[in-house]
């Protein structure tokens, strides 16, 4: 079953969320070798590759304890309006010829302006 949520970040904020996989039993999962991709895009329909932003992480913070990070820079999150966004990992395991592939988790996220819009 796919996790739904809705986030709202500021219109050039950085912003980082670290993910962790476990089993049914919940028992940290080896993520080593797994791909980890994050969109954010306009419409449904939208390709992969018309993303607002795309993300793909195979370098995890802990991949032996089922952790990974996501990171957007502040170039990354310059956007203003209502957006989804999907998470989906390509994991070792294969089914058939093919390796299995999950969508983790999905929603929408909402970038607003800041009231602060002071940079260094």
């Amino acid at each position: 079953m796919t996790e739904s949520i809705n986030l709202v970040l500021k219109k050039g904020d950085s912003w980082t969320s670290t993910l962790y996989f476990e089993d049914k039993d919940g028992k940290d999962l080896d993520i080593t070798g797994w791909k980890i991709y994050f969109l954010v895009k306009e419409k449904l329909d939208d390709v992969d590759n018309a993303a607002k932003i795309r993300k793909t992480i195979t370098v995890h913070s802990a991949p032996l304890a089922g952790e990974s990070t996501v990171e957007l820079s502040s170039g990354d999150t310059n956007l203003i309006g209502n957006y989804l966004f999907g998470i989906k990992v390509i994991t070792n395991n294969m089914i058939g010829t093919f390796p299995e592939a999950i969508t983790v988790l999905e929603g929408t996220i909402v970038f607003e302006n800041r009231i602060v819009q002071a940079t260094l």
